[in-house]
């Protein structure tokens, strides 16, 4: 007896021990904020005169030599903002509540992405509109939540900082102004010879090819609810738009599904449009100050994507 006691003693122990080692190996990976290395893979300098797109002068009309702002629009030299908020029902769904961040730009280095703490790494989160105000930017919207996954392509502001394998299919914005859906078996060297200067992986692609919102978006049961949405919008070179959608909030907006989100970004004329983080993420914000109504007034995040004036 006593020996079968002191067996059954250690196995417990070891049990014990490999579940205490477990643990440690989560909160090391997921949990605790640790800054890491990007790839140290930059675009060339040589790709330069793609970032001013050539299709600015046609937009002459949105830019101002010098700012016009009001309450809800921005007009400079090379970035343009107008702000609008909608409700609506789509096919029988309750009605809900979106923000849309009409947006155009004479230079792709406008669109940047912020990092928490101007770090990369995982668990490093910040308030947006402190990643905003030290960006100077116009508007920001949440991103990809980047630090809460394990693989995925990650570039920001042309450098490469994860390339890992994923299941997911990437959104890239080129430095030619155009943006992309590639798939998750992606060539990261002929990304980077196209001028890759944005990639976010969170999805999926609201719009097939024709521009046509997808029915029934690639994603599990829970996340084709109704959530807070946010998504990335293009429409043509320079011209693009941040789409944040409110919920779960009672008598207010019960959020969007992922469809009512595609039929959104296909009636703003979006030949792309990729759905980023949600739910208590889902943040849109103007001039300094939050723009739409967040869910659970939101949550520190790890990075944001911004509109800031750009000068080379």
């Amino acid at each position: 007896m006593k020996r079968s006691a002191i067996v059954t003693l250690s196995l417990v122990a070891d049990v014990v021990a490999a579940g205490l080692l477990f643990l440690a190996v989560c909160l090391r990976t997921f949990l605790l904020p640790r800054k890491q290395e990007s790839l140290q893979v930059q675009t060339s300098d040589d790709l330069s005169r793609r970032y001013v797109l050539p299709w600015v002068n046609r937009q002459s009309e949105y830019f101002s030599p010098e700012p016009v702002v009001t309450e809800s629009s921005y007009a400079g030299p090379t970035a343009a903002v107008s702000l609008r908020t909608f409700s609506r029902r789509l096919e029988g769904e309750d009605a809900f509540a979106y923000h849309v961040a009409d947006i155009r730009v004479g230079d792709v280095r406008c669109i940047r992405t912020a990092l928490a703490h101007d770090a990369y790494g995982v668990g490093i989160q910040e308030p947006i509109l402190d990643m905003m105000e030290r960006n100077e930017a116009l508007v920001a919207m949440n991103g990809d939540y980047y630090s809460y996954q394990s693989g995925g392509l990650v570039i920001r502001n042309g450098e490469v900082f994860r390339s890992d394998p994923s299941d997911a299919e990437s959104c890239v914005l080129f430095r030619d102004g155009r943006m992309e859906i590639v798939p998750p078996g992606y060539n990261l060297d002929e990304l980077i010879c196209r001028g890759a200067w944005q990639a976010w992986t969170f999805g999926p692609s609201l719009l097939n090819a024709q521009g046509r919102a997808i029915r029934t978006p690639e994603a599990g049961k829970y996340l084709r609810l109704k959530h807070p949405r946010s998504a990335i919008g293009y429409i043509a070179p320079g011209h693009y738009c941040f789409v944040v959608c409110d919920g779960r909030q009672t008598g207010y907006s019960q959020g969007a599904t992922l469809y009512a989100l595609a039929q959104i970004m296909e009636g703003l004329g979006c030949r792309v449009a990729y759905n980023l983080d949600g739910g208590h993420s889902s943040v849109l914000a103007f001039r300094g100050a939050v723009w739409n109504s967040p869910s659970g007034e939101g949550r520190e995040i790890s990075d944001c994507v911004l509109v800031k004036e750009f000068f080379p």
